[in-house]
């Protein structure tokens, strides 16, 4: 499923080129297309709180790029991909999309997965009428429509409503105390209050807990959350994050069910948290 959607991005990229490019044969001049050649961009993070995602992403990318090229490409033209690594830093992310589109000249950018990034490119990726398929999965990016844009991927919103649905009528529970873990950073922010929507919507208050996105040691955190007889844990993290609380929560005995968006789960929590015994989104490490 995650390899799904890792490609989901290039697949609707693929689609809007076989329609969009012209054919060989008619001469037209469009950026970043020549007669066997189309340039496509990529804004992601690479060496940031978010890389583990990025660098995924972007090998996903280059084979199924290479897979497509060794078909004959698209309408006879080779895709070459040009990453600029944004660290999930606005300002990167700006000075990336400015670089790929005036210097290279891109016919269109995948990225960034950052919805502060995206929210500030809005009104450039329509003034300068570039296709543009971000990862942010919040719905902002989409609603409203907005020229240009090309969501490819689900929202965090409806993440939380899946598990607390999951929560109180799979797992049965009856009047859970559920915590969420999250950064204090643009997208954690959308996180928490998509989070605090759905719990106001199934009569249930949330206890909420900060995880800086650089965190190694969440302690305080997870000692607050056991203080407060919390039953269930969201943790709205990337796979650094989400393995610091797992850790600790093993460390202090605090073993209850745990549940990620899609950035906490993935292999790298399993790997990060050596022998943690937590489930997390189906995954159990031994």
């Amino acid at each position: 499923m995650k390899r799904i959607i890792c490609l989901a991005p290039i697949l609707t990229l693929i689609a809007i080129l076989a329609f969009a490019l012209p054919r060989p044969c008619i001469a037209s001049e469009v950026r970043g297309v020549t007669k066997d050649l189309v340039k496509v961009g990529v804004i992601i993070d690479l060496t940031g709180p978010t890389s583990n995602v990025g660098v995924m992403v972007i090998e996903a990318y280059k084979n199924f790029i290479r897979n497509i090229n060794d078909g004959g490409g698209v309408h006879g033209r080779t895709l070459k991909l040009i990453v600029e690594d944004d660290r999930y830093s606005i300002p990167a992310g700006i000075a990336a999309f400015k670089k790929l589109l005036f210097r290279d000249q891109v016919l269109a950018i995948m990225g960034p997965i950052s919805v502060g990034e995206i929210r500030v490119l809005f009104r450039h990726v329509e003034k300068h009428k570039i296709p543009t398929l971000p990862w942010a999965p919040d719905k902002s990016v989409m609603i409203p429509y907005k020229k240009y844009i090309f969501p490819t991927n689900g929202f965090y919103a409806d993440d939380f409503g899946i598990i607390f649905h999951y929560i109180l009528n799979e797992l049965k529970a009856t009047n859970p105390k559920i915590a969420l873990g999250y950064p204090d950073v643009e997208s954690g922010k959308l996180l928490r209050d998509h989070a605090l929507d759905w719990a106001a919507h199934f009569g249930l208050k949330l206890h909420l807990e900060v995880i800086p996105l650089g965190a190694i040691d969440v302690t305080s955190q997870v000692l607050s959350m056991k203080r407060s007889g919390i039953s269930h844990v969201l943790i709205a993290h990337v796979a650094p994050g989400a393995a610091a609380v797992l850790k600790d929560m093993r460390k202090f005995g605090f073993n209850i069910p745990s549940f990620g968006i899609s950035a906490a789960c993935t292999e790298d929590v399993i790997r990060i948290r050596g022998n943690a015994t937590i489930k997390l989104c189906g995954y159990q490490s031994l």
